[in-house]
């Protein structure tokens, strides 16, 4: 009868073995799942954050790119002489130009000017022309657009060129 006493207990003692490594197993794969989630989620990550936020474009589209560059510098212009001109001639000037800039909207471009902003380096779509001293402000700042950045379905398709007023 011990026999078989030690043959039970060395049975249970392997079931209790089995149960226990499964329940291992078991434990690792919920691990390794949100390793996996986690790796994935990294990778996705590190790619947006380094993938180019330009696009290519079609010559086609390069056309019209520089076109709301033009009708960009037109309204910059404008502001520059708005004294000098009438009310009617204002009026019919600015209503023309905001005609042409529905038009420009219709195709999913964005003209930023960023003249004013605060300056950063981590600005995306800005090339510094010319960086220009300042001793009266205490921050970078965007001095004057020379050509504004454009965006083409959120992406930037061209850059702006600008002046940095430097405080340091």
């Amino acid at each position: 009868m011990s026999n078989y006493l030690l043959l039970i207990i060395l049975i249970i003692s392997c079931a209790l073995y089995l149960l226990a490594l499964v329940i291992v197993v078991l434990f690792l794969r919920k691990i390794l799942k949100k390793i996996n989630y986690t790796e994935n989620s990294l990778r996705s990550e590190i790619k947006a954050s380094v993938q180019s936020k330009f696009i290519d474009i079609a010559p086609a589209a390069k056309n019209l790119i520089e076109f709301a560059v033009e009708v960009w510098r037109i309204e910059v212009k404008m502001k520059k002489i708005k004294n000098k001109l009438s009310e009617n001639q204002k009026q019919s000037l600015n209503n023309s130009v905001q005609k042409i800039k529905r038009n420009i909207d219709q195709y999913d471009l964005e003209i930023r000017d960023y003249t004013g902003i605060k300056y950063n380096s981590g600005i995306t779509g800005i090339e510094v022309v010319s960086v220009e001293k300042d001793k009266t402000s205490h921050e970078d700042m965007v001095k004057e657009t020379l050509e504004p950045a454009v965006l083409l379905k959120g992406q930037i398709v061209k850059k702006a060129k600008v002046i940095i007023s430097s405080g340091n």
